[in-house]
């Protein structure tokens, strides 16, 4: 902001990570009217953006270690995939039929016992870059627009 920012677009990684960055986000405007916030959380935007590229959908396609990020995985980051290890995981049944819109606080492995949830067997780097693809053309259309769109 001192050096005269005022846009600015997060693309966040990382789930945990959404209450904060919009926090922050909302103070600073709180402050200053003419700046301009935007988020993109990795995995929710690939997800809305991968379309036909993956076999499964749900949990299976875009579940933790699935389809969608052990491809994307496989495309930026091959070294780091350790391909043994890939399986197909669904979630644990959670409970929660009696209050559905209730928000519960857990952690993870009360969905998972394994770390992951989905199909990361039918993962590949090809569609990992198409994944990628996609999404930054995207964001670049986005950040082409000037926040105006939004």
């Amino acid at each position: 902001i001192k050096w005269g920012i005022h846009n600015f677009l997060f693309i966040n990684g990382h789930a945990g990570n959404v209450p904060m960055v919009s926090q922050l986000s909302n103070d600073y405007l709180l402050r200053d009217g003419s700046l301009r916030f935007a988020q993109i959380d990795w995995w929710r935007y690939a997800q809305a953006n991968s379309g036909a590229i993956l076999e499964n959908s749900g949990y299976m396609a875009h579940g933790h270690a699935s389809e969608c990020g052990t491809s994307v995985m496989m495309y930026l980051y091959p070294e780091s995939v350790r391909m043994e290890q890939l399986r197909c995981s669904q979630p644990k049944v959670i409970n929660a039929k009696r209050y559905p819109n209730v928000m519960r606080y857990t952690l993870f492995n009360e969905f998972s016992d394994e770390g992951m949830i989905g199909d990361a067997t039918m993962a590949s780097a090809e569609k990992g870059e198409k994944i990628v693809a996609a999404c930054v053309e995207k964001v670049i259309a986005f950040m082409q627009a000037d926040f105006t769109d939004f």
